[in-house]
C-alpha cells in the first residue's frame, strides 16, 4: 500500500489536468475502496481530484486496481494472459467466477484496438511523430497488443503490469 501513495503523490506532483476540459486538477478528498488483491479484499483509499475549470471530479487509482473492477489488475491480466494462450473460460484457474472471466475476456478484446491507438497517439505527441508513422500492432492477443504499443513509450513508474502502465499512460497523457 505504501507503493500507492508513493505513485500518488508522484502523479499529482507532476500537475494532472482534466481530461475532460485540460483545467488544473487539484485535491478533493479520499473514499474507501475494497479490490480484491491476491485473493483478499482489502480496503484502502482513493484520492478524488476536482477540476478548478469545469468542477468534474476524478479518482486517481493506482495501477494495480483497475476502473470499474472488484479485482486487481494483476489477476485480471493473469486471466488474460491466459485467454490470449488459448486456455478456455472456464478452464482458467482463478478466484474470480466463469461469467466475469468471459466478461473481462469480451471486454479487453473489445477495447484493445482503441486501447493501442490511444497509446500510439500519446507516443506519437511525446516524440512529434504522426501516429500513422509507427508500424502496426503485429501481435494477436489482447496483452501482446498492448505491450506492442507500449514499446513506443518510455518506462514509467508502475507495478510492471502490462493493464497497469496502460492505464498509467492514460492518466500521464493529461499531465501538463
Amino acid at each position: 500500500m505504501e507503493e500507492y501513495f508513493v505513485a500518488i503523490f508522484h502523479i499529482l506532483r507532476m500537475g494532472l489536468l482534466c481530461p475532460n476540459c485540460g483545467g488544473p486538477l487539484g485535491l478533493l478528498c479520499q473514499y474507501d475502496r475494497r479490490p480484491i488483491l491476491n485473493g483478499v479484499r482489502e480496503e484502502m483509499p482513493i484520492q478524488r481530484v476536482v477540476c478548478k475549470k469545469c468542477g468534474k471530479t476524478h479518482a486517481v487509482l493506482p495501477d494495480f486496481i483497475l476502473p470499474y473492477k472488484h479485482y486487481g489488475t494483476a489477476e485480471v491480466e493473469r486471466v488474460l494472459d491466459e485467454a490470449d494462450a488459448g486456455v478456455a473460460g472456464e478452464k482458467i484457474d482463478t478466484i474470480a467466477d466463469v461469467s466475469t472471466v468471459r466478461r473481462w475476456c469480451r471486454e479487453f478484446r473489445n477495447k484493445v484496438g482503441g486501447f493501442s491507438v490511444r497509446l500510439r497517439h500519446i507516443a506519437s505527441t511525446i516524440f512529434n511523430q504522426p501516429v500513422y508513422a509507427l508500424p502496426p500492432p503485429g501481435a494477436s492477443g489482447v496483452l501482446s497488443q498492448l505491450r506492442d504499443s507500449l514499446r513506443f513509450l518510455p518506462e514509467i513508474l508502475s507495478c510492471g503490469l502490462v493493464l497497469g502502465k496502460v492505464f498509467q499512460w492514460f492518466t500521464i497523457a493529461f499531465t501538463t
